[in-house]
């Protein structure tokens, strides 16, 4: 979820570590009203295959633009695993899908252990958050 876009610079490395998660598909959640912001999300997309950008028209909170995105992505797919990243910044972003590259199959896998585990949930309580199992899985 980007509530802004204006680092030119931070883009490339956006469409690089994106694209090194080819086995994963990735939504990227506009909650601004900034058209400079989309704009920048867009171009991203454009050069990542597994990218869409959804915006929400006007600001809102950042659960409200988390369950649009996954409603977006359940509606488009249908999905063992989704997760959500959010970020202070978009700096804080771009770690975290860095991170995440490099331990995708551990998060997988724990969050399989806890849905066994687990009563059956619903749609927006099995959403889990990748920042989360990222700091569970390097302890």
């Amino acid at each position: 979820v980007f509530n802004s876009f204006n680092d030119e610079i931070l883009k490339e490395s956006f469409i690089t570590s994106i694209n090194k998660l080819n086995s994963v598909k990735v939504c990227l959640v506009c909650n601004s009203s900034s058209e400079f912001a989309l704009e920048r999300l867009i171009e991203i997309a454009e050069k990542c295959d597994n990218t869409d950008v959804v915006n929400v028209k006007r600001k809102k909170s950042l659960v409200y633009s988390i369950r649009v995105g996954a409603r977006y992505m359940s509606n488009q797919f249908n999905f063992k695993y989704l997760g959500f990243i959010v970020g202070m910044d978009n700096t804080d972003i771009l770690n975290t899908i860095k991170k995440y590259t490099i331990h995708l199959e551990a998060i997988l896998k724990m969050n399989k252990i806890e849905k066994e585990n687990s009563t059956k949930q619903t749609f927006y309580k099995s959403i889990f958050s990748i920042t989360e199992y990222i700091e569970r899985v390097t302890l």
